[in-house]
């Protein structure tokens, strides 16, 4: 089974407010600007209408902070005025998965869907949650949605990919992989993930085309190692592989020692 990332619990700023970036650049959790995502309530007066529109601009202004619980009772203020608020529950999703509180934030997003003009972030985020939860096929549900959306975000096929590699479905993932590396020909990455794939279902050729190019960028200790299994079961030259294996040994990979012990004695 292909295991695509690990996420990091780094968190970085953007414009549209904070998220999680994972180890290939996809962003996990977006807190996403509050304005004009919800549908319209029209039995809210204006008075309450522009409460609501001051709570959700100080919970935002506490998650651009941090301060994730004073967020909630801002936004749950804002539920108490209006029970089908999509953006509140979007974000109190949001919160909880950033937290770790992957069963709670997944309820919050289910609630949220129906309600939002642009349900794509939290089809995203939604996504990623079941990931986090090792629900794959949740997952490829969420983003298979998500990529039909006019505004999907543009790394929505390594979300897929990242799906299908974790319900095995690798076939399917080399393919999301593939479009995406059409699109963004120079994204190492992807590159580097396209030749695990390659290397999982037996296809040597291409693993080692993807890591040769791959490596003339990046001098990376796995993809050594990787390069060289790929030119031993595909029948390429042994004193090149055992070449990569030492390569890979020498930036620390310790699994490259003990393939020189099994292959270059």
């Amino acid at each position: 089974m292909v295991s695509f990332v690990e996420a990091q619990d780094s968190s970085e700023d953007n414009s549209a407010g904070k998220s999680i970036e994972l180890s290939d650049g996809t962003l996990l959790f977006n807190f996403s600007s509050l304005d004009g995502a919800t549908l319209k309530n029209d039995r809210l007066s204006s008075a309450d209408s522009s409460r609501i529109e001051f709570l959700l601009l100080r919970a935002q202004l506490e998650i651009d902070a941090d301060n994730f619980r004073k967020a909630q009772k801002f936004l749950k203020k804002v539920l108490r005025l209006d029970e089908n608020n999509g953006e509140a529950f979007r974000n109190l999703g949001d919160i909880h998965a950033f937290q770790e509180k992957y069963k709670d934030a997944v309820l919050y997003y289910l609630k949220c869907l129906p309600l939002l003009d642009s349900a794509s972030m939290a089809y995203y985020n939604l996504g990623q949650t079941y990931m986090r939860m090792e629900r794959c096929q949740d997952a490829l549900e969420c983003f298979t949605i998500l990529r039909q959306l006019e505004d999907a975000p543009e790394n929505t096929l390594i979300s897929l990919a990242q799906a299908n590699g974790a319900c095995g479905n690798l076939h399917a993932a080399l393919g999301n992989l593939s479009d995406y590396l059409h699109l963004n020909p120079t994204s190492l990455p992807e590159l580097r993930y396209r030749a695990q794939i390659y290397m999982e279902i037996g296809f040597f050729a291409d693993a080692l085309a993807d890591l040769d190019l791959y490596l003339t960028a990046v001098d990376d200790a796995k993809s050594y190692y990787l390069r060289g299994l790929a030119r031993i079961q595909g029948g390429k030259d042994l004193i090149d592989a055992c070449e990569d294996f030492v390569r890979s040994r020498d930036l620390g990979n310790y699994e490259a020692e003990r393939a020189l012990k099994k292959y270059c004695n």
